[in-house]
């Protein structure tokens, strides 16, 4: 009867595995389940990226069957796992998206958690960008719930507000960006704020062409703090965003050196010649990480000829 609880806890293990081994069971157990038994099984088989076509069908035939019954968390998880298995038929999507935007409508942010709408914000930025409409609604209910000193929004959370807006169009987007680059003044002060969240941050503000100090300061803070600890794709994702804005910061420019001598030759060779510029436009290069990454890039070039030694 809890099948949805025990693929819960096989999601958060990551055991996908056995979780494919299941699901005759859970395809049985699926028409009996309630909307918010519905919503964890859809949450967990999408964090495994469990996409069986046929389940899923069942899945969502059942949700939009429920979604008036739902609760906001609900709603926010069934758009999350549509998101996770890319599920994009148009009638689901319809459905769901009336149903939140109706409550929005209704309720503004007093019925949905930060977390409910950071999660709605990024599952249709991905599904649907291009309905400016919807978003309109609900980057207002998020200016709102910016404003109420209950509702909290995470390192993660705001992740997903910047990766979204750079993907999407509404109205009144000046004015909702001065609110997030307020939230996010504060953002290096969040323990949980990693260098994936960084590197996502610094791709959406490069993409909105952003450069201001409150943003900015949070991705020159991390690379102080942390740089020397970067995998090397976020190292390049970092170094490019500060070199375009033009920020040289000595000590955030200090830790990426350190680390670019000890990871820049897990990067393609046309990634690691981009790298090098990056240190070169700010004035940052020297002859110590010229010669290491000369080396790295004459060992790739000899790699792709004739192959790894």
């Amino acid at each position: 009867d809890n099948v949805h609880l025990l693929l819960h806890r096989y999601a958060v293990l990551g055991s996908s595995a056995t979780v494919w081994r299941l699901l005759p069971m859970v395809e049985a157990k699926i028409p009996s389940m309630k909307p918010g038994e519905v919503s964890v099984s859809a949450w967990a088989l999408g964090k495994l990226h469990v996409g069986d076509k046929v389940l899923w069908g069942d899945i969502a035939r059942l949700a939009v069957s429920q979604q008036s019954q739902m609760e906001a968390r609900d709603l926010a998880l069934m758009s999350w796992s549509f998101m996770t298995v890319d599920r994009r038929v148009p009638d689901e999507l319809i459905g769901l998206k009336a149903e939140v935007r109706s409550r929005l409508e209704k309720e503004g942010a007093r019925g949905f958690s930060a977390h409910d709408l950071c999660m709605l914000m990024r599952s249709f930025a991905a599904l649907t960008p291009r309905d400016s409409i919807f978003f309109t609604v609900l980057i207002r209910s998020l200016s709102k719930a910016f404003e109420d000193p209950a509702q909290h929004f995470t390192a993660q959370g705001l992740t997903s507000i910047w990766t979204a807006v750079a993907r999407v169009q509404f109205e009144e987007k000046d004015e909702f960006l001065e609110q997030l680059l307020e939230q996010t003044r504060r953002l290096r002060l969040d323990h949980t704020f990693n260098q994936t969240m960084a590197a996502e941050i610094a791709t959406a503000v490069k993409r909105m062409r952003i450069s201001d100090g409150r943003v900015m300061y949070q991705l020159v803070h991390f690379c102080q703090r942390r740089g020397r600890y970067l995998r090397a794709p976020e190292m390049l994702t970092l170094a490019t965003v500060l070199s375009d804005m033009r920020h040289d910061d000595p000590m955030a420019w200090k830790q990426l050196n350190v680390r670019v001598q000890e990871r820049a030759i897990d990067l393609e060779l046309e990634e690691m010649e981009k790298l090098v510029q990056c240190f070169q436009k700010v004035g940052r290069s020297n002859s110590r990480i010229e010669s290491l990454t000369s080396l790295f890039l004459q060992v790739k070039a000899d790699n792709s000829r004739y192959g790894p030694s």
